[in-house]
């Protein structure tokens, strides 16, 4: 998303919904269909902004950093016009040149060819997870909670040089990031470990 004008331009499709309403974020896919259906740009009105949600523009977009900067803020806030409420992300809010040195020091822990070196480590991990999951007796599992958001906890601390124990502090730290695009709100304050999105495997 990106700043937009008051109004959208003719022809372009505008929806209400909030994209970072709870039931929302506890169930993105059908806002997602919706806006993939109405247009290949959708003007929200609630937040003032555009919206992306076909393939092909998040794919031009994303691979655009001159004409979509990440400096100024991946959310909703822009941090040329207003003061950040926490620190921008070396990251994630950063374009080249000042991207390319956190950038280089990553690649050498979670790039291409680190992970390649992972692969077989993190197979017995997933391995092990599953078989833990199915010794519970339930013939019903929710895979989110218990596979999806347990894997990375289990894997990615030891990748990323942290301790195991960090993992506890990654759901609440991510959550608070990105719960609302880099604006801080209720939920986003409120993160902490033990939260659904915080289990751990």
């Amino acid at each position: 998303m990106t700043t937009a004008p008051v109004s959208a331009p003719p022809g372009v499709p505008e929806s209400a919904a909030d994209p970072f309403a709870h039931d929302v974020l506890e169930d993105p896919l059908p806002l997602h269909a919706r806006l993939r259906d109405a247009g290949p740009v959708v003007y929200l009105t609630r937040y003032d902004v555009y919206a992306f949600a076909r393939y092909a523009e998040v794919h031009a977009a994303l691979t655009n950093w001159q004409g979509f900067e990440s400096g100024a803020g991946v959310g909703l806030s822009h941090f040329r016009r207003e003061k950040p409420w926490r620190p921008p992300s070396l990251l994630l809010e950063a374009d080249p040149p000042r991207h390319d040195a956190p950038r280089r020091v990553l690649a050498g822990i979670v790039g291409v060819r680190a992970l390649r070196r992972l692969r077989e480590q993190w197979a017995a991990a997933a391995e092990d997870l599953v078989e833990q999951v199915l010794s519970g007796g339930s013939t019903e599992v929710d895979a989110v909670p218990v596979l999806a958001e347990a894997f990375p906890l289990r894997v990615f601390p030891d990748a990323s040089g942290c301790r195991r124990a960090a993992g506890s502090t990654c759901c609440p730290t991510v959550t608070t990031r990105s719960t609302r695009s880099g604006r801080a709100t209720t939920s986003s304050r409120r993160a902490r470990p033990g939260w659904r999105s915080c289990r751990r495997g």
